[in-house]
């Protein structure tokens, strides 16, 4: 399969590097340290999945930089960048890829798939919740850390893609060494990854720690009262959560969710000490929102949020 990444950074290079060593043709558009890293030395991948060195790979810091017979081959174009890149990537690429190219993705926060369908249509996208961490270590070297759960992709309800589409897709990632299901309910799995995303990106952010740590220093009830907000606000919305209450929720994710990714570090604060900008807005602070419109409170995320863009502010201008 003839597949571009658009957005290779850690996510993005894991998934182009291991399809890549599957046998697909794989293009990959990033940032161009990145970028030049991989042309030089290849792409390396390593962490709790083994580690791969991927040397098949055409690289472009921008998708129009790609020959057009190149572009007009493009089959699937996984959609990796962060969530406040996506309307502008979609603007730049939505019209210099073929039609029949599929749009998947693999994002964190809400709002992704909606902005991707504006420029590309319905019938192309396919939402996609990715839940294993990756770490970037340097250019052209990418680690895979933990993993909390398979990979999921389906039709979104709004949607028109062919089901199919996505169980072939679910089939070439699993067999490209990434499990991956299908499910009918994306959107419900997204709101669900929200919940785990909101309760502890930013409070690790904040304290300059791993996921273990937030249980460590005793702040269970301050994630609970995260998520009790998250849950409110998705009942306006409509939104029906995998989980029957916050507290069922909070069992999982003391008991099962933050074991499991006990040592990671939150790719917001990886963001932070980089001096990037990261996606608070589209995870607490989209609930912030969302609260907002509702005229429902949400204190607890709006002062994470608040913390976060503080922090942002501080290491952007050191």
């Amino acid at each position: 399969m003839h597949i571009v990444v658009l957005g290779a950074g850690a996510i993005g290079s894991v998934f182009g590097g291991l399809l890549a060593q599957a046998g697909h043709r794989v293009v990959l558009v990033g940032r161009r340290a990145h970028i030049q890293a991989i042309q030089e030395l290849g792409l390396l991948i390593d962490g709790i999945w083994g580690e791969h060195r991927v040397s098949s790979l055409a690289c472009y810091t921008s998708l129009d930089q790609m020959p057009e017979q190149e572009r007009a081959g493009c089959e699937l174009a996984l959609v990796t960048v962060k969530s406040y890149d996506t309307d502008a990537l979609m603007r730049a690429s939505a019209g210099l890829l073929p039609e029949r190219a599929t749009f998947v993705s693999l994002q964190n926060g809400l709002g992704n798939i909606e902005c991707i369908a504006a420029h590309a249509g319905w019938q192309r996208v396919i939402g996609g919740r990715v839940i294993f961490g990756v770490v970037f270590v340097e250019n052209g070297h990418v680690r895979v850390t933990v993993e909390a759960d398979t990979t999921a992709l389906g039709v979104p309800a709004s949607g028109t893609a062919d089901r199919s589409r996505a169980v072939y897709l679910a089939q070439l990632f699993s067999e490209a060494g990434i499990r991956t299901v299908v499910t009918d309910g994306i959107e419900q799995l997204l709101w669900g990854k929200m919940l785990y995303n909101c309760a502890l990106n930013a409070l690790a952010t904040i304290l300059n720690t791993h996921y273990g740590s937030l249980l460590e220093t005793g702040l269970q009830d301050a994630m609970l009262r995260i998520v009790e907000e998250i849950f409110a606000v998705a009942a306006g919305c409509g939104v029906e959560l995998p989980y029957a209450s916050p507290e069922q929720y909070a069992q999982v994710l003391f008991g099962e969710l933050i074991p499991r990714t006990f040592d990671h570090l939150p790719s917001m604060l990886q963001d932070i000490t980089r001096g990037k900008k990261t996606e608070i807005n589209a995870l607490n602070g989209f609930i912030v929102e969302q609260a907002r419109r509702l005229g429902c409170p949400a204190p607890c995320n709006g002062v994470v949020t608040a913390m976060v863009k503080a922090l942002e502010m501080k290491h952007r201008r050191s």
